[in-house]
């Protein structure tokens, strides 16, 4: 180390010495030895700039996580997908879901019946004339009004009688000119169409007053029949 000296003996004097005289001659200093330390290197300039934010602390990784359940079996996992798919349900909600069907199934069937050309050529003949069938039931009900009410007039009951069947026999044959315009009609445009179903679908649209009709009226009254009609031609 250069903080300790090593030992050295004193060389010996060559010169003559007083006699009786014990001293020693005095030797020559030595020169001390040199610091083995390293020198310390120079500070080094930091760049300028922000300095950067510390990232987050890395948390310790615990071990896997622990389930919740166990995991099911084949058995159990096929039972809970059967349930799913097919329900148990009770009596109640069996007939609310037979209900919906029955409704679906029924307007699924009434939305393609409607979508048809020929079902759209009866509606349109028959809502360009004016049908009986409009007026029948506000004459029904004012015929039974006046027959409960004139209990103590018969002739009053025997004319909502008489008028009670001429109300009828009108209805028969505007209903048969109706139908026989119509079939013609559709023989006309739609030669190989069959006529089943098509003569129930007039009568129930004819009895039906004009602004309960579904779908509306796309034809105005009295006007000439054209098929196709002129929105269609364009």
């Amino acid at each position: 180390m250069g903080l300790f000296r090593p030992y050295q003996p004193k060389p010996a004097s060559s010169g003559p010495t007083d006699a009786g005289s014990t001293r020693p001659t005095p030797s020559a200093p030595e020169p001390a030895p040199a610091s083995t330390a390293e020198p310390t290197p120079p500070p080094v300039a930091k760049p300028a700039g922000p300095s950067p934010q510390p990232g987050p602390a890395k948390t310790a990784v615990s071990g896997p996580a622990k389930k919740a359940a166990p995991t099911p079996t084949r058995k159990q996992a096929i039972q809970a997908r059967q349930e799913r798919l097919n329900p148990v349900l009770n009596k109640k909600q069996v007939r609310l879901r037979d209900r919906q069907a029955r409704d679906k199934a029924r307007n699924d069937s009434w939305d393609k019946t409607q979508s048809q050309p020929v079902m759209a050529l009866i509606r349109d003949y028959i809502d360009v004339r004016l049908s009986i069938g409009e007026f029948a039931l506000p004459l029904m009900l004012l015929i039974l009004v006046a027959m409960l009410l004139g209990g103590n007039f018969p002739t009053l009951v025997q004319a909502t009688f008489y008028a009670t069947w001429g109300l009828f026999a009108l209805l028969i044959g505007d209903t048969f000119l109706m139908w026989f315009g119509c079939r013609s009609t559709i023989r006309q445009h739609f030669p190989n169409e069959p006529l089943k179903g098509k003569l129930s679908y007039a009568m129930s649209r004819a009895m039906m007053m004009r602004r309960a009709r579904r779908p509306r009226a796309r034809v105005k009254r009295f006007s000439k029949f054209t098929w196709p009609p002129a929105a269609e031609t364009k």
